[in-house]
C-alpha cells in the first residue's frame, strides 16, 4: 500500500513538463520515500520468516498441550485459597429467576449479583456455573423473597456472559476437557501417538496437584456488612479428577 501511494508522486519528463507552457522540467522520483519502500520491503520479508517459524512452532502439539497447562495453572492461581467447608444457611424457596439467552455461560459477574442481592435484601443461590449450557426460560437463580423489584431478572441475565463457546475465562474444566481429548485423540488405533498422550497426563497431573492445594468449595459469598447474600457451589476437586481421569480410566 505504500508502494502504490509513493507510485501516484513519480513523474516523468513528459508527464513533469505537461503543465508548465512549454517548460522543460525533468523527472521526479521521490528518493527518501523510494528508500523508504524497500526498507518496508526488507521488513516484511523478515516477518514473513518469523511468521512461518512462529506459525510451525505454534501449533506442534507438545507447545499446544503446555499452553493449556500453563493457562489452566494461572487461572488456578487467581483462585481463593482453599478454605475448610461452612455451613451454608438454609435458603427459603421464594420467586426464581430465568436466564433470558441461549448458549454457554462464559463468565459470571458475582459482585454485581452480590450488589442487587443487596439493594433487593434478598439472598440469591445461584444454580448455574461458569461452563454450562443454558437455554431461555430455564433457571439461573432461586431468592428467599416471594416478590422482587421490578428489573432485578434482566440486571440479573446481565451479571452473566453467554455466547456460542466455552472459554477458559472462569470455566477450568474446559481446558481438562481440551487436554482429555487430545489424550483420547492421541489414543485412537488410527493416530496412536503414545507421548502425546503421556504429555497430556503429566500437565493433568500438574494440574490437579495445584488444584488441590487451593480446590473452591462451596461458598457463600457476603456484602460489605457481612450478610450472606450470594450462594454458589463451584465445581469440587472430585468433579474436576474425575474429569481429567475418568474418561482416560475407561479408555
Amino acid at each position: 500500500l505504500y508502494c502504490l501511494v509513493v507510485l501516484r508522486t513519480i513523474r516523468s519528463a513528459e508527464e513533469a513538463s505537461a503543465d508548465t507552457a512549454g517548460a522543460v522540467r525533468e523527472a521526479f522520483v521521490p528518493q527518501i520515500a523510494v528508500y523508504g519502500a524497500m526498507a518496508l520491503a526488507i521488513a516484511s520479508i523478515v516477518m514473513l520468516i518469523y511468521f512461518v517459524h512462529h506459525v510451525t512452532d505454534s501449533i506442534h502439539i507438545n507447545n499446544v498441550v503446555a499452553d493449556i497447562g500453563r493457562r489452566l495453572l494461572s487461572t488456578i492461581d487467581d483462585l481463593p485459597e482453599a478454605e475448610p467447608p461452612t455451613p451454608i444457611p438454609e435458603l427459603y424457596a421464594g420467586a426464581t429467576v430465568a436466564i433470558d439467552r441461549t448458549g454457554y455461560i462464559q463468565a459470571i459477574d458475582h459482585p454485581k449479583l452480590i450488589r442487587l442481592a443487596c439493594d433487593a435484601d434478598v439472598r440469591v443461590r445461584l444454580l448455574r456455573q461458569a461452563g454450562d449450557f443454558v437455554h431461555a426460560g430455564r433457571p439461573l437463580l432461586e431468592t428467599d423473597a416471594d416478590r422482587l423489584p421490578e428489573r432485578f431478572a434482566e440486571q440479573a441475565c446481565d451479571a452473566l456472559i453467554v455466547g456460542r463457546q466455552r472459554t477458559a475465562i472462569q470455566d477450568l474444566r474446559f481446558g481438562i476437557d481440551e487436554l482429555v481429548e487430545i489424550a483420547t485423540r492421541a489414543l485412537s488405533p488410527g493416530i496412536n501417538d503414545a507421548f502425546t498422550a503421556i504429555a497430556c497426563i503429566d500437565w493433568l497431573g500438574a494440574v490437579m496437584a495445584q488444584l488441590g492445594n487451593s480446590a473452591p468449595h462451596e461458598r457463600a459469598l457476603r456484602d460489605d456488612a457481612g450478610v450472606v447474600r450470594l450462594l454458589h457451589a463451584p465445581a469440587a476437586f472430585d468433579d474436576y479428577v474425575r474429569a481429567a481421569f475418568g474418561g482416560r480410566r475407561v479408555m
